[in-house]
C-alpha cells in the first residue's frame, strides 16, 4: 500500500489498466530470457515514479560501479500517471525490465499474467531468501510462485511538532510503539489541544494517506480492508465503520482535522506540517528526509500509531516486479537480487529512506540519526508491528468502487455506516469475480 493521498483518478486508470493487461496478457507469450542462470552484461532499464526515493537510484550506481552493468530509468511521471499507463508499460512490446508495482496491486497483476514468475531465477541463481525479512519476502509470494521482491518498507507513523506539543502543554506521545497513555481517545485530547481555528493550526491529518483503511480497522479489532481468503469487503463490518466514523468525525465532528478539500491539495500534509500548520501528520518513514530537508525553526519526532484493540501499522512496501515480456528477466532478476543485498540496504539505512528487506541491514537501523527525529530508532518496532492489507486479485477494481462513495464520509455528507453498507455488495461482487 503506497504512501499516497487518494486519488480516485489514479485508482480509476490504474483499475482500467489492470484489465486491459488481463486481455492483453492472456494471448500473449512470456519474454524471451532463455537461461534465468546466466545473465549477460546487457543494460537494463527500470520504470518507477516521481515521487521514489533517490537511494534506490543511488543502489542503482553502486551496482553499476560494481558490475560495469549500465541501469537507465525511464522519464519518472507522478504516481497517477505512472498507474495509468501501466496497460503500456507491461503489455506493450518492449516493457522496462524492471518496475515499480503498487504492493497492493502484486497478486492482480500476478494473476493476469502481466508479471513475470521469478522461482526460475532464485534457483538458478541462487538466491538466498533467508537473507531477507521473512513477511516482506512472503508477501510478494502466491501459491503459483514468487512475482515480485519487497526490497524495503517504509513503516506508517505519526509524525509530531514537538516545539507545538511543548507550548501547548501537551504530554509527548511515546518513543517507543507502545500505546501505554496512546489510545485513540489520548491522541483526540491532543490534537484538541492543539487545534487553533484562528491560526489556522489543525491538530492533525490522517486521511491524506490510504494507508489509514487498513491499520485504523485493523486496529479496532477488525480484519481490516479484506478478508484473508480476499473475498470478503470485511472494511463494512462493524469494527472497520466505527473506525472510518471515527476518523472522518476528526473533521467533520471533532474539527481537528482539515476540511477533505484541503486535504486533496497536492502534498498537502508535508507543506502544512512544515510550516506549522499540523501538530501531528500520518504517513509512512519515507517522509523522514523530506522533512530533515525542509522542517526549520522547530522540533519534531515520530510517534507510535494510536492504539486501540490492537496496535499494529500497515506499512508502504517497496516493491519491484519484472515483466512478463521482458527479454533480460535474468539480467533484472541479477539486479533485484543487489536491491535486496545489504549493501543496497545499508545504503537505504544511510539516506533515511527506508527499512531494508535485508536482515543484516535492517539491524543497523539503531539508535538516532544525529537530527530529528529524536526516536528514529523506533523504525525496525514498528516493521515488527506491520501487519499488511490482505492481498486480492481484484484489490484495484475493488479499490476504485468503494472509495469514492467514502469521500461522503470525509465530507459529512453521510455516515460510514450508509456508505459502506450500500456499497458492500458492489465490492464482493468484484472480488468474487476475480480468478
Amino acid at each position: 500500500m503506497e504512501n499516497a493521498t487518494f486519488s480516485r483518478r489514479g485508482l480509476l486508470g490504474l483499475a482500467s489498466a489492470a484489465g486491459s493487461i488481463g486481455l492483453l496478457g492472456a494471448c500473449s507469450g512470456g519474454g524471451q530470457d532463455s537461461d534465468p542462470g546466466s545473465p549477460s552484461k546487457e543494460p537494463i532499464t527500470v520504470a518507477d515514479w516521481s515521487n521514489s526515493n533517490t537511494a534506490v537510484v543511488d543502489a542503482a550506481a553502486a551496482y553499476t560501479k560494481e558490475t560495469g552493468i549500465k541501469v537507465s530509468f525511464q522519464a519518472p511521471v507522478s504516481y497517477d500517471d505512472y498507474t495509468t499507463r501501466f496497460r503500456t508499460v507491461l503489455s506493450g512490446k518492449n516493457p522496462p525490465d524492471v518496475v515499480r508495482c503498487d504492493d497492493d496491486f502484486v497478486a492482480q497483476f500476478a494473476a493476469e499474467g502481466a508479471l513475470a514468475d521469478l522461482t526460475p531465477m532464485i534457483k538458478a541463481q541462487h538466491f538466498d531468501a533467508g537473507t531477507v525479512t521473512a513477511d516482506l519476502y512472503d508477501f510478494t509470494k502466491s501459491k503459483d510462485g514468487q512475482y515480485a521482491l519487497a526490497i524495503a518498507i517504509q513503516p506508517r507513523l505519526i509524525y509530531y511538532n514537538k516545539t507545538l506539543f511543548e507550548k501547548k502543554g501537551v504530554p509527548l506521545p511515546p518513543g517507543q510503539w507502545t500505546d501505554k497513555g496512546w489510545k485513540w481517545s489520548d491522541f483526540l485530547a491532543a490534537a484538541t489541544k492543539i487545534t487553533d481555528p484562528a491560526k489556522k493550526v489543525w491538530g492533525c491529518m490522517i486521511l491524506n494517506d490510504v494507508g489509514f483503511e487498513q491499520t485504523f480497522s485493523w486496529n479496532n479489532g477488525g480484519e481490516g480492508t479484506f478478508s484473508k481468503d480476499g473475498k470478503r469487503f470485511t472494511l463494512a463490518d462493524q469494527q472497520g465503520i466505527e473506525a472510518m466514523q471515527w476518523l472522518g468525525d476528526l473533521t467533520n465532528k471533532y474539527k481537528v482535522q482539515p476540511s477533505w478539500g484541503a486535504i486533496q491539495q497536492t502534498n498537502s500534509g508535508e507543506s502544512m506540517f512544515v510550516s506549522q500548520k499540523l501538530g501531528m501528520y500520518f504517513a509512512g518513514s519515507g517522509s523522514v528526509p523530506y522533512f530533515q530537508e525542509n522542517a526549520d525553526g522547530f522540533e519534531w519526532d515520530i510517534a507510535p500509531v494510536p492504539g486501540q484493540a490492537r496496535q499494529n501499522t500497515a506499512g508502504a512496501m517497496i516493491v519491484y516486479a519484472i515483466p512478463a515480456k521482458s527479454t533480460k528477466q535474468a539480467e533484472a532478476f541479477q539486479f533485484l537480487s543487489y536491491l535486496v543485498g545489504d549493501q543496497a540496504g545499508k545504503l537505504y539505512v544511510k539516506e533515511n529512506a527506508f527499512v531494508p528487506s535485508n536482515k543484516a541491514a535492517a539491524a543497523t537501523v539503531t539508535g538516532t540519526t544525529g537530527k530529528s527525529p529524536e526516536h528514529y530508532g523506533m523504525l525496525p518496532d514498528a516493521v515488527a508491528a506491520n501487519h499488511a492489507r490482505n492481498s486480492t486479485p481484484a484489490t484495484a477494481e475493488a479499490a476504485a468502487t468503494y472509495q469514492p462513495p467514502m469521500q461522503q464520509i470525509w465530507t459529512g455528507e453521510k455516515t460510514a455506516q450508509e456508505v459502506l453498507t450500500a456499497v458492500r455488495g458492489k465490492v464482493e461482487d468484484v472480488l468474487k469475480a476475480a480468478p
